[in-house]
């Protein structure tokens, strides 16, 4: 498969914001309630410790998550003329409507019109919604794009699964886009997203209209399934298919930071054998993996600690269900 053409896009991140539930869950919490072997999360998953929603919704945490971000890029919410919620996770509260105008009465802006909606790539949610921004931006038909990601996946895990229910956390993130302004160098230098639906059951939920249909199905079966050998073994082989195309770009020998996908050990290790010299940002251990919120979750981080700065290259790689696979170079 040939890579997405028309790269580099002026696109900049402007401001940034993350949310954590309140409630942490550590691994040996984990571990005694269900009856593993003490530091098994650490030793198998790379996971210590994760957030899980209470009474938090996806709104409200994105919401808090946006507030923050548009807060850093120095302008009002009343600026933000086009909502994207990005999420896995978007029909949380409800199947009718999605999380996209859910999110926007949470930032109390339900009389404002702004558009909204829902952009779904399960873990890839947020790469695509920056690539997306991106080309509306060029048009001219927005200015200030407000990406949100908030993920609840606490309340569907498999609990007879603790490749599973160890794994996963709760989070958010928030990015603002807008065109960079010319004299910077920000904007995504090249893409590379591809998907083999021949996976799609590596990675799935019954939740939806198999629900619907299916009588007498367990707490189990209704929960997010992942075969968690199979994710492992296609998801390197097509991460590396893709790493391999995004380094015929000269852009890649000066990538500062590798955000790899915040599986725990599944991934960041392997990752970093692909890519060796690079700094890898791993948040996993203390989040768990947050779907299409870890990648900004971590990005957040790198640039809070000034670790990444303005004209700083990054490398964003994610994979998930479907099986879809990603890997997103730019200039922050």
């Amino acid at each position: 498969m040939d890579r997405i053409s028309g790269y580099p896009l002026p696109v900049k991140i402007a401001g940034l914001g993350r949310y954590a539930p309140s409630q942490v869950i550590t691994s040996s919490q984990l571990e005694a309630k269900h009856g593993l072997e003490p530091g098994w999360c650490a030793d198998n998953l790379g996971v210590t410790r994760r957030c899980w929603a209470g009474e938090e919704s996806p709104s409200f945490m994105g919401a808090a998550a946006a507030r923050e971000a548009v807060t850093a890029a120095g302008l009002d919410l009343e600026d933000i003329d086009l909502i994207i919620n990005a999420s896995t996770t978007a029909n949380f509260e409800k199947l009718v409507p999605d999380g996209g105008p859910l999110l926007q009465r949470q930032l109390g802006l339900a009389d404002s019109g702004i558009p909204c909606f829902t952009l779904q790539n399960n873990f890839l949610s947020f790469l695509n919604a920056l690539d997306v921004s991106a080309a509306l931006l060029i048009t001219g038909r927005y200015q200030h794009i407000l990406v949100v990601t908030a993920e609840v996946f606490s309340f569907n895990l498999d609990f007879t699964n603790p490749r599973v229910f160890g794994l996963f956390g709760d989070g958010a993130a928030a990015a603002v886009a807008t065109l960079t302004p010319e004299g910077e160098a920000g904007g995504i230098v090249d893409l590379c997203l591809e998907t083999f639906g021949q996976g799609a059951a590596v990675v799935q939920s019954a939740i939806g209209h198999a629900m619907v249909r299916g009588k007498g199905l367990t707490p189990a079966e209704l929960a997010m399934q992942m075969d968690a050998d199979a994710l492992n073994k296609y998801g390197n082989i097509y991460i590396r298919k893709v790493l391999e195309k995004l380094s015929q770009n000269s852009a890649m020998k000066e990538v500062k930071w590798v955000i790899p996908p915040q599986m725990g050990k599944m991934f960041s290790e392997p990752v970093k054998e692909m890519l060796p010299g690079k700094e890898i940002l791993q948040i996993s251990d203390r989040f768990g993996f947050c779907g299409a919120a870890s990648i900004p979750m971590a990005l957040y981080e790198v640039v809070k600690e000034e670790k990444l700065t303005r004209g700083d290259r990054f490398l964003a790689v994610g994979v998930g269900a479907g099986i879809s696979v990603g890997g997103m170079i730019m200039t922050y």
